[in-house]
Formats: C-alpha cells, structure tokens, sequence
C-alpha cells in the first residue's frame, strides 16, 4: 500500500505542476497584455502634451516675433521722424546762412530783398 500512495502522491504532484504552469503562464500572457495596454496609454498621453507644449511654445514664440516686429516698426519710424527734423533743420541753418550773405548789413530792406532772392524751402526726404 504504500508503494501506491507514493505513485499516487508522485502522480497528483505532477498534475499539480502541470496546473500550475498553465496559471503561471496565463498569468504571464496577463502581464504582458496589461503592461502593453499600459504603454499605449502612457504613449499617448505622452504625444499629446507633447503635441500641446509644441502649440504652446509656438504661439508664445508668434508673440514674441510680432512684438518685435512692432519694436522694428517704431524704431523704424522714429528714425524716418529725425532724419527728417535733422534734414529740416539743416535746411534752416542754409537757408539763414544763405540770407546772411545775400543782406550783408544793409538792414531790414536789404533782409527783404534777400531772402526774395532765395529759394523757397521744400520738404526734401
């Protein structure tokens, strides 16, 4: 009898393996489809804040350019207003130059006659 307890014993312990290989595989075949559904997930999620911090960035960064396309703009055109000040004025200084020489001294009639003879001031830019 004892011979047959050990066969019986021997024979329900490799059925007891068996069956625990098949859970330890079915087991397995779960792991690796939940982590593989896990990396999907996290893929995605990954691509999608990576997809709105490129939006992000690129319309800060369109702001960016258009404020200093506006700086451009305004730098541009106060150098167009003083070049035309310092043209202006430059003009003055010739044409009062100009005046002075035609009077030489003869006073406000000889000023007169002067600056009739001078050429009419006209924007030049």
């Amino acid at each position: 009898m004892h011979m047959q307890e050990t066969e019986a014993r021997g024979k329900f312990e490799a059925e007891l393996r068996q069956q625990l290989g098949r859970q330890a595989a079915v087991h397995s075949d779960h792991l690796v489809s939940a982590l593989h559904a896990q990396r999907v997930k996290l893929e995605a999620e990954f691509e999608k804040q990576l997809i709105d911090g490129v939006r992000s960035e690129k319309h800060k960064m369109t702001e960016q350019i258009g404020a200093l396309a506006n700086r451009v703009d305004a730098v541009e055109s106060a150098v167009d207003g003083r070049l035309f000040f310092v043209a202006f004025f430059l003009s003055l200084v010739f044409w009062n130059w100009q005046c002075h020489k035609a009077c030489r001294g003869t006073g406000i009639r000889g000023l007169m006659r002067g600056m009739a003879t001078l050429p009419k001031l006209t924007r030049s830019y």
